[in-house]
């Protein structure tokens, strides 16, 4: 639940930690609950690449490309499929009223600018979040940090529900 609650989950640690493997796994986890009560997330939960981007410009149009390779027809967004291409503003204007999650994997390399684009999907797409995977702070988030101990090797079901667990001590 705390993931449903907060606009934006940031996964830092350094490369090869395992942060790619637990957005996966909290994926997995909130899809998999769409089957015993009504979706948290009824639009879709969508992963995005973005590590080799080299502008944050196109990561609006990856979001959208990665959305229509993705969403099937339970995700009730069929309008992904009735246009080709679309600007950053359209975009957004789509997906207000949408409730999805959107995983962006790998964001150190559009780190900058990275969080005023998250801030522009968060004032217009109130029902929209966020999961993004980094190794380093998100410029313009507020953010609060929660450091855990070592854990060991976790399967992706245990980090998902560890993950699930301390988001929930938040609310």
């Amino acid at each position: 639940r705390g993931i449903c609650i907060a606009p934006i989950v940031v996964i830092k640690g350094c490369v090869g930690i395992g942060k790619s493997s637990l957005a996966r796994a909290i994926a997995l986890h909130m899809d998999k609950r769409r089957f015993w009560r009504n979706s948290v997330f009824p639009n879709g939960i969508y992963f995005v690449e973005i590590e080799k981007m080299h502008s944050v410009e196109g990561v609006s149009a990856r979001i959208f490309d990665e959305m229509k390779k993705q969403h099937n027809s339970s995700h009730d967004m069929q309008w992904l499929d009735m246009i080709p291409c679309m600007d950053s503003t359209t975009f957004q204007e789509k997906l207000s009223n949408a409730r999805c999650l959107i995983i962006l994997d790998g964001c150190d390399s559009v780190l900058p600018s990275l969080g005023g684009v998250l801030t522009g999907y968060l004032k217009n797409c109130k029902s929209v979040k966020f999961i993004c995977t980094c190794r380093a702070v998100l410029p313009a988030i507020k953010e609060f940090a929660v450091r855990t101990h070592e854990l060991g090797n976790l399967s992706k079901e245990n980090s998902g529900r560890l993950l699930s667990d301390l988001s929930r001590s938040f609310e």
